[in-house]
């Protein structure tokens, strides 16, 4: 059985946390939520989504970087494997795929097609062209980095993209960069 962990970097995200988090439970074994000093309920509703553990990570995010903050997940993450979602993304398509990803020999680093769409939820507005490749799932390896503060890179000596199976939707109220 091939174990993968979820992590969700959240910051106040109640009224869209349960959702991302429900998209992806059937495929995973861990839940973890890394929760930036939220003033809402965020903790709250990850919790009773059916996230296993919330964490708060011991920086601040928006002094150091998503960068720093994705590496950090992937550290701590219990997993050989971790996908990496923002709370107001969705896992859609065929998400039992990521179990066959992972059987490709020599094969670590996974890019996933992401759709954007704005107006959520009153109507879905797709504003970007598709796919928006995203690196974010991985096997667990310390030489495999994030860098970069907002618009992240993976540096990964092979990335791959999985043009079959899981994609993401990526669900904004409003049009964001």
């Amino acid at each position: 059985m091939i174990n993968i962990t979820l992590a969700i970097l959240a910051k106040n995200e109640a009224h869209c946390i349960a959702d991302a988090i429900r998209s992806a439970k059937s495929f995973v074994n861990e839940i973890m939520v890394v929760d930036y000093h939220s003033t809402d309920d965020t903790e709250a509703m990850a919790t009773i989504a059916g996230a296993t553990k919330v964490v708060v990570p011991p920086f601040d995010v928006s002094q150091v970087g998503f960068s720093v903050a994705w590496n950090w997940m992937i550290d701590n993450a219990s997993h050989e494997w971790v996908l990496i979602m923002d709370a107001d993304e969705r896992l859609g398509g065929d998400a039992y795929a990521l179990h066959t990803l992972v059987r490709y020999p020599g094969k670590e680093v996974w890019n996933l097609p992401r759709r954007k769409w704005s107006g959520y939820p009153k109507l879905r507005t797709e504003y970007e062209a598709y796919p928006d490749w995203q690196t974010r799932f991985m096997k667990r390896n310390p030489e495999h980095r994030f860098t970069g503060e907002l618009h992240v890179t993976y540096r990964c000596p092979r990335i791959c993209n999985a043009y079959r199976g899981p994609h993401i939707e990526h669900l904004q109220d409003e049009l964001r960069t």
